[in-house]
């Protein structure tokens, strides 16, 4: 039985071309329901973007100076935010639910993704932060961690892992054995994604400030349509990893 279990954990991956192509395909099948997914998280940033007029019309149209004024406009922004990082954080989760859900509606998976903010809020935070001091502290650990830890945020949806020692425990079970080829392919991923970055930014050099402004616009558009693939890459590789074990 150990011997069956031994040789299974020695299966070679997938290859990064395939599972890019795999992700490619999952990717454009569901890039309608990603980018309906977006618009719920949109609606976070209503209020931010209403306090933003209102302000412009106060303070620069109508020059009013008043502490109690800016003051509860403060405390509205603090409010405003916090709202807009709860939206925004539920489309994210709303994007690996539709890889989970795939018959349920995108409104259903914004619905059921309010279940799983607080989890998902919380671990990323804590995980992100410890990754951050890792890097800052000493690189190659900082490496070490954002491999190990790289499916907590899949492994949140799709295993209910809902704590952060559960979710990085199951995440370094997943990786064990395969940590060398999981950094090769999220590698090979981060390489493609910057090369498209710098071909994107060449016409930079030859735009107006008002040119660079409008491109860089759609530049934001095109990375946030974009990003859905990188779900998909790490889910079908989470998938991979996990039928090896």
């Amino acid at each position: 039985m150990s011997d069956n279990i031994s040789s299974k954990e020695h299966l070679p991956l997938l290859p990064a071309t395939r599972l890019l192509a795999d992700a490619w395909n999952l990717y454009a099948r569901k890039l309608v329901d990603f980018i309906e997914m977006y618009v719920f998280g949109l609606i976070g940033l209503l209020p931010l973007l209403v306090l933003g007029i209102l302000a412009l019309v106060f303070f620069a149209w109508m020059h009013l100076n008043s502490w109690p004024l800016y003051l509860l406009f403060g405390l509205l922004g603090l409010a405003a935010l916090v709202w807009a990082i709860y939206y925004g954080t539920r489309a994210k989760i709303g994007l690996l639910l539709i890889l989970k859900n795939d018959k349920a509606k995108v409104r259903e998976n914004f619905q059921a993704s309010k279940n799983l903010f607080f989890p998902y809020f919380l671990i990323s935070l804590a995980t992100g932060i410890l990754i951050f001091l890792a890097f800052l502290l000493f690189i190659i650990p900082g490496i070490i961690l954002s491999v190990s830890w790289s499916l907590v945020v899949v492994l949140i949806v799709f295993e209910d892992k809902h704590t952060f020692k559960s979710a990085t425990k199951r995440s370094r079970e997943l990786i064990k054995g395969y940590w060398w080829p999981v950094f090769g392919r999220f590698l090979i991923i981060g390489v493609l994604a910057m090369l498209v970055s710098l071909i994107m930014n060449i016409p930079m050099n030859s735009l107006s400030e008002v040119g660079k402004q409008a491109y860089s616009f759609v530049v934001n558009i095109f990375w946030a349509l974009l990003s859905p693939l990188f779900v998909t890459y790490t889910y079908l590789l989470y998938k991979d990893l996990l039928s090896k074990k």
